[in-house]
């Protein structure tokens, strides 16, 4: 992994209990029990990606998503470059707990239908023009706790 953090000297590494980028910090935290895992370099890579990709904040929640995606890109096209095997199967479940999040997100609270996002707080149903609000918190986002090493990105 020390290989992957030289080669990029213009962020700043950190060790903590979990992959997160923040980009107010410029900062990638790393997860030093994962160090000398594959899964670990992959993660990091992934939060690399974030940085690189210039990930800053998302505005709605497709946009979380994709950026999520560009992140897991970026990993796997690095990944070849420092000999890091790639577990598509663990990105798969990583972006399936965003897909999960983003689906129960939408359904409206009145008829189970699905809405659209309105705005980064609020959506309406196609069905039957409830609006309803959801929180932007980190304790709201997807549970990641099964797709370790990979988090909730600080955006």
């Amino acid at each position: 992994m020390n290989e992957i953090i030289l080669h990029y000297p213009r962020l700043t590494f950190t060790s903590g209990n979990q992959f997160v980028w923040s980009p107010g910090r410029r900062t990638v935290f790393y997860d030093e029990t994962e160090f000398d895992t594959a899964r670990g370099r992959l993660a990091l890579l992934h939060e690399i990606g974030h940085a690189e990709l210039d990930h800053q904040d998302y505005h709605s929640d497709l946009n979380l998503l994709n950026m999520e995606m560009e992140a897991w890109e970026y990993a796997v096209s690095k990944a070849i470059e420092f000999g890091v095997a790639v577990d598509e199967a663990h990105i798969d479940r990583c972006l399936e707990t965003y897909r999960v999040w983003l689906y129960k997100r939408s359904r409206c609270p009145e008829c189970d239908f699905h809405g659209i996002q309105l705005d980064p707080k609020h959506y309406r149903c196609f069905m039957c023009r409830h609006t309803w609000q959801v929180a932007r918190t980190l304790s709201l986002q997807p549970n990641r706790s099964h797709c370790r090493p990979c988090q909730v990105p600080a955006l």
